[in-house]
């Protein structure tokens, strides 16, 4: 029973690791929910990470009650979310912190089993929670739908956006089926269709009315095919201020372009309509486009859509599962109608006192971490049935980390040097190894079934079609236990269809104070406009670095820069050094990373 012993049954949670006075800040404003309290006979706002902690590990410990009555496993599971949580080892992502519990929390008979203390708990009190989930427990961040080329198909896809957002989902799409601009519209009535960027202008109209589970704005992502007649238009869609301000906009990247960029080559625009050539473009004048643009506005992003397709251990299962676009920070590509839940190990918590990496308690939170975030996908309640059908039958979680610049610097170690290059190679591997086999050890130690539509996994194998970043995960396995991986692979015994992911970490890297997903720390001192509680208005909180002492807080005060090399910030960085991070994790990721590469406007 090797994936158990990773859980610990006296895990700690009365203490608590220090969090700052800015995070406890933000927790009061988007995080801690209104519950009934049975002393005061009244309803108030949670007040302590510990009741958030609570609240959020009792819920996902609660789907439990699906596979085991054992009531000491389930207290145990709960115990250990609640101890990563509260000593800044792990984070699930923000729905899934609003909405745990939510419809509950404020009714007296549920405040009562969902706050009162781990020991008092019965098994019939975690059945009960976990059947009187309401539909608003939606614990999700990603989401992506299909926009179909009609007019019932594209307003479709508004109410299923609009649906997606209302319960704190973010919501992606790729509107590349859509006819060109001035083509013919279909029914002979003879008029011409407005294009793409015009039906986004619709969605775009949906979330500024829809807020997001009524605590953020809406997150809305819209691609467009290279090779769509209108993607000049799509790439200057947010030329104008205040445009599609609801949209990350990004062009799904072909092969067949990076290809004809490499040589110098045309590159071909075909009709939606009809599949004719519509335009023939110089392939590198449509990537500068795509350049400069970011460069100018920081819109579109680029998703090489033929690597996450080839990459897809659901590549067997015909278009039903083909990916087309990605949520709105790109970090999770989806098949249409599916979504995925995130969670982030922050990497600066298992550095020891002694500025050593713990990696053998980084395995153990990994393993814990997968566990968690599977049982998520039966603790939440999802806002289509259809996006609830197509998700539990692949099963897809997303782990990532935080925290990995903070790491470096309590170890000593540059951004972007070749000593924190090979660090970064250790913690790829750790995460994919081990992510791996923590899904296998569900199915195997625990007796869970695999994820429904398994076959494509043992289909891949038999073709001999292993997506690369698979391939690199069991290249991580000394030689017996690679054998107990491949075997288990060849027999479909997986219980996720995907495991890590590196999303952007922004709001929760900053609850536990360190510094977001792989990227560097942007500056050691910096002010946020953040959304206040009521939604109205912002309010602008100052901070400091963690890890600056109060002289080198001095220094950069009076200077502007500090003079220890490991305070590395995100300028600092050469572009090649970013893309060599990002690089190194892509070997093993088998979802996809959110990068951004942050430099001077020279």
């Amino acid at each position: 029973m090797k994936l158990q012993q990773y859980f610990d049954t006296n895990a700690d949670t009365e203490n608590t690791a220090d969090f700052s006075a800015n995070a406890l800040w933000l927790l009061e404003q988007r995080y801690f929910v209104q519950r009934y309290d049975s002393d005061l006979g009244a309803i108030r706002k949670e007040t302590t990470l510990q009741e958030l902690a609570q609240r959020v590990a009792r819920v996902v410990a609660s789907a439990e009650t699906l596979y085991s009555d054992s009531l000491e496993w389930i207290q145990t599971i709960e115990k250990n979310i609640m101890s990563d949580i509260l000593h800044r080892r792990f984070l699930f992502n923000s729905p899934c912190l609003f909405s745990a519990g939510a419809g509950l929390t404020t009714l007296p008979e549920f405040s009562e089993i969902i706050y009162k203390s781990v020991h008092a708990m019965s098994l019939e009190d975690y059945k009960k929670l976990y059947n009187s989930r309401t539909k608003n427990q939606q614990l999700f961040a990603c989401f992506v739908i299909s926009v179909d080329d009609s007019i019932e198909g594209i307003f479709d896809s508004v109410k299923n956006a609009g649906i997606i957002s209302k319960f704190g989902g973010g919501v992606g799409a790729n509107f590349g089926h859509l006819r060109e601009r001035d083509s013919k519209i279909a029914g002979g009535t003879g008029g011409t269709a407005t294009g793409p960027v015009s039906f986004m202008e619709t969605w775009n109209t949906m979330g500024s009315v829809v807020v997001q589970g009524g605590k953020r704005r809406a997150a809305l992502m819209g691609m467009l095919f290279d090779n769509h007649p209108d993607i000049h238009d799509f790439i200057n869609c947010k030329t104008e201020d205040g445009k599609l301000s609801y949209f990350n906009v990004s062009v799904a990247i072909s092969d067949k372009l990076m290809e004809a960029v490499e040589k110098d080559e045309d590159f071909e625009l075909y009709s939606r309509v009809d599949g004719s050539i519509v335009k023939t473009v110089k392939a590198r004048e449509l990537m500068d486009h795509i350049c400069e643009s970011a460069w100018q506005r920081g819109d579109p992003g680029v998703f090489f859509i033929d690597r996450a397709r080839q990459d897809n251990i659901l590549k067997c299962g015909g278009a039903e599962w083909d990916i087309e676009a990605t949520n709105p920070c790109g970090e999770q590509p989806l098949p249409n109608f599916t979504s995925c839940n995130l969670g982030s190990i922050n990497i600066e918590a298992f550095v020891d006192d002694d500025d050593s990496f713990d990696w053998d308690k980084f395995t153990e939170q990994i393993y814990r971490s997968i566990y968690y975030l599977d049982l998520v996908i039966d603790a939440c309640s999802y806002p289509l049935k259809k996006i609830e059908e197509r998700t539990k039958a692949i099963r897809p979680v997303g782990l990532g980390i935080m925290g990995l610049a903070d790491a470096a610097i309590r170890q000593n170690l540059v951004y972007g040097a070749e000593a924190f290059n090979d660090f970064c190679e250790n913690i790829a591997q750790s995460l994919s190894r081990n992510a791996l086999e923590a899904t296998i050890r569900i199915v195997t130690d625990v007796g869970k079934e695999p994820f429904p539509v398994h076959d494509l996994v043992k289909d891949l194998f038999e073709r001999g079609e292993i997506p690369s970043t698979l391939g690199n995960a069991i290249d991580c396995f000394g030689a017996a236990t690679k054998e107990f991986i491949t075997e288990n692979l060849h027999s479909g015994n997986l219980r996720n269809s995907r495991r890590l992911t590196i999303a952007p970490t922004g709001s929760i890297s900053m609850l536990v104070d360190t510094s977001s997903s792989i990227e560097p720390n942007f500056a050691w001192s910096w002010s946020r406009r953040v959304t206040k509680n009521d939604g109205i208005g912002y309010e602008v909180r100052d901070y400091w670095h963690r890890l600056l002492s109060l002289e080198q807080r001095g220094e950069y005060a009076t200077k502007g820069k500090l003079s220890n090399p490991v305070f590395v910030s995100a300028h600092d960085v050469p572009p090649e050094k970013h893309v060599e991070v990002m690089g190194i994790f892509a070997k093993y990721v088998d979802s996809a990373i959110s990068k951004t590469v942050n430099l001077p406007n020279s």
